[in-house]
């Protein structure tokens, strides 16, 4: 067997350990939502736009004993635009994950789940009166870690998550008479998240934090696609449904 084909095994046989041994518990649900604040950077072979971004994460988390579910997803909405003219405009990004985390401790957790990627990129060409959309779907398995050490009336918490390995496609939506060939993208994600959590005994949570999120994208061919870069402070609240 492939040793990259060795690695969920290997992250799963905890967490199959955990299932069959741990007792039933009754489950706690968590709705939340969080807002990011972050300087985006969006690179592409024929330039790169970056400026500030402001955006809203819906969350929902399960626990019950050892295990935690987990899924977040970003709405669909514009993450940052560029000045009127040329090129490309504005970036439209929906995010959304759901991993299965084991709690091997009280401090350190492996999880696993998968992540998926939309894009639609913006363009205009002012001189030419076009306009153009590139759209971009890339889905992938996601490899989680956690560790967290209680502090005074809370946690401090570190979230790092890989996609190692994602597959995507790219489609050309501008011109229906003329569409550009579809073409498929290999990519790589890291996601890290550095948080304090409060946890007193009420019925929500309070976290806060700062992000970095960054996906690269190659052609099958293996030339250079897109990158996008992430990187900013957050605020969740989430409440107890359950």
């Amino acid at each position: 067997m492939a040793p990259g084909r060795l690695a969920p095994i290997v992250l799963l046989s905890p967490i199959v350990f955990g299932v069959l041994c741990s007792p039933v518990r009754a489950a706690e649900v968590f709705a939340g939502v969080q807002i990011q604040a972050a300087n985006a950077t969006h690179r592409i072979v024929g330039g790169t736009a970056s400026g500030p971004a402001v955006g809203a994460v819906l969350t929902i988390t399960v626990r019950s004993g050892r295990f935690d579910f987990s899924t977040q997803i970003v709405p669909a909405t514009p993450t940052y635009s560029v000045p009127p003219g040329n090129g490309f405009q504005n970036i439209h990004l929906l995010y959304s994950n759901a991993v299965l985390r084991y709690w091997l401790s009280s401090h350190f957790a492996l999880g696993i789940g998968e992540s998926v990627w939309n894009q639609r990129t913006y363009y205009n060409y002012a001189r030419f009166g076009e306009t153009d959309t590139f759209a971009t779907r890339t889905v992938g398995m996601e490899y989680e870690a956690v560790e967290q050490v209680p502090v005074r009336a809370g946690v401090l918490r570190v979230d790092v998550r890989v996609d190692p390995s994602m597959h995507g496609v790219e489609s050309d939506r501008g011109d229906p008479f003329l569409p550009l060939p579809t073409r498929f993208e290999r990519a790589a994600a890291v996601d890290v998240m550095a948080s304090w959590i409060d946890r007193t005994n009420t019925p929500t949570e309070l976290q806060a934090g700062v992000r970095f999120t960054q996906l690269t994208a190659k052609y099958d061919n293996g030339e250079f696609a897109y990158a996008n870069r992430i990187m900013g402070p957050f605020v969740r609240i989430s409440f107890r449904m359950k």
